[in-house]
């Protein structure tokens, strides 16, 4: 973690309940200066519109987010790969074992045990497709610091 103290902008990005928001509230107790930034709170789904979110990020000197500030377009990844290469940013890739992500998904509200299997694509298409073959495979993986959370 000595290397996170370095970044003035840190990026948290993982599969739903991976630990990305308890990662960041940690990082952010032993870190004072950095501030918190929720995207779920700050992000409208239903418009998928970004600008709350990029306008605390601007506000902010230091900060660590729970997610990567992306909608479903290509301008907001091109966006979010400028910022990222024109500052001093890292990007905290939280992962752990399927089986341990199947557990904890148990304690959510919304969990469904009927939907084993339609979890277990997302972890596949999450950690195959989108981090391997899209984040991976840009200039951004110079910024990925992959961490354990298991």
């Amino acid at each position: 973690m000595k290397e996170l103290l370095l970044k003035d902008k840190i990026f948290v990005t993982g599969i739903f309940g991976s630990g990305k928001t308890y990662f960041c509230k940690n990082f952010i107790a032993k870190n004072p200066k950095y501030n918190y930034i929720d995207f779920d709170s700050n992000y409208n789904y239903q418009t998928e519109n970004l600008d709350k979110v990029y306008r605390l990020m601007e506000s902010y000197e230091y900060f660590s987010i729970d997610a990567l500030p992306l909608n479903s377009t290509i301008e907001s990844f091109k966006y979010f790969q400028n910022c990222c290469l024109n500052n001093d940013c890292k990007i905290i890739l939280i992962k752990c074992d399927i089986d341990v992500w199947l557990d904890r998904l148990k304690s959510k509200e919304w969990y469904d045990k009927k939907s084993i299997n339609e979890y277990k694509n997302n972890y596949d298409d999450f950690y195959g497709e989108w981090v391997d073959k899209t984040l991976l495979a840009t200039p951004l993986r110079d910024k990925v610091i992959k961490y354990n959370s298991n």
